[in-house]
């Protein structure tokens, strides 16, 4: 007689139990930002290639630092989009995939999700703050894009706080009941 095997099922953390989780990561503290030479911030091209080989903070490993990468993957969606554009106009052949494995050495999967961490980032800037893996993040992907969906005031916590401005300071002084 064989004997059905009974895989267990895990139970989907959604809310503010995930979001806990989420910041159960979170440091107040970045070790390091990537500083872009104003020269070569439009070239989105040379921005990639000075974060690849300048820093070197780019790498497959586990151990680099998240924010790093939020940066150079905000880049490298901003780079497949600029190719999508030349390619439909008819001015390269090559496809994104072999760009970014012949020059910036960087597998396709690899790419992608590095490209969603950097749309990740762009809008939800404290993500950067996180100490954990591109990977494991990027394994909860699903989660934590509903997490951002259907909670929008825990999401509000992800977001970069406002700076105040002057018209912001003053628009607060006009609403102050005294």
């Amino acid at each position: 007689m064989k004997l059905l095997r009974i895989t267990p099922v895990t139970k989907k953390i959604v809310g503010e139990e995930f979001n806990n989780w989420l910041k159960s990561f979170l440091h107040t503290e970045v070790n390091t930002y990537v500083i872009i030479p104003d020269i070569a911030k439009r070239d989105y091209y040379d921005v990639l290639k000075f974060l690849k080989d300048g820093r070197g903070h780019i790498s497959n490993r586990q151990n680099r630092l998240l924010a790093d990468q939020c940066i150079y993957g905000y880049y490298l969606e901003i780079f497949f989009h600029h190719h999508c554009e030349e390619r439909n106009k008819g001015n390269t052949n090559q496809t994104f995939k072999e760009i970014i494995e012949e020059t910036f050495n960087i597998t396709d999967t690899y790419g992608r999700v590095l490209r969603w961490v950097g749309r990740l980032w762009h809008e939800y800037k404290n993500i950067e703050k996180l100490s954990i893996s591109i990977h494991r993040l990027y394994s909860h992907r699903t989660q934590i894009e509903n997490l951002f969906k259907l909670y929008p005031e825990l999401a509000n916590d992800w977001k970069e706080p406002v700076t105040p401005t002057l018209n912001n300071i003053e628009d607060s002084l006009n609403n102050v009941n005294l």
